[in-house]
């Protein structure tokens, strides 16, 4: 269930801070089906998403939802072992009707020794899906992948 995206701005990002993160999929297949808004009467649908998340099931993987002039910009941080890490610059329009994003983006690879970052590899500069707000979890949903990385709002 794709929306066509409003690219409002045109943005890449390549992230150099280093968040602490993790990676796991959970088995929910439902990311961008039947999405409830779980709102409170103070906030805008916009502001829900925003802020820090945490992957649901590891708690190591992050992701902060940020809003430049009308577009949503997701950094997401993913560690694959101690000398590696995968990052994704995303960005997109939020739907309000649907409290999901259709987003599109880059995603890059942080080398590292013991030194610190020795270098940084393009592995996709043509990211797309779809983020969704469920009941309070954000979903990722990558194209391509059949089931979401489930995020929750860090406490």
């Amino acid at each position: 269930m794709m929306r066509a995206i409003k690219i409002t701005a045109l943005l890449l990002v390549l992230s150099m801070c280093v968040l602490f993160t993790g990676c796991q999929k959970n088995g929910d297949n439902s990311a961008a089906e039947s999405i409830e808004e779980t709102t409170s009467n103070d906030s805008t649908e916009g502001e829900l998403l925003l802020g820090r998340w945490v992957e649901s099931n590891a708690h190591r993987g992050v992701m902060e939802i940020t809003e430049n002039e009308g577009t949503i910009l997701m950094r997401v941080s993913w560690p694959d072992s101690a000398f590696e890490e995968y990052k994704w610059d995303l960005y997109g329009a939020l739907d309000e009707e649907e409290m999901s994003i259709s987003y599109q983006g880059s995603e890059t690879k942080e080398i590292y020794d013991e030194n610190g970052l020795t270098g940084i590899e393009l592995v996709d500069d043509a990211c797309t899906g779809t983020m969704a707000l469920r009941q309070g979890e954000l979903y990722w949903l990558p194209s391509g992948e059949e089931e979401p990385y489930i995020f929750v709002r860090e406490s």
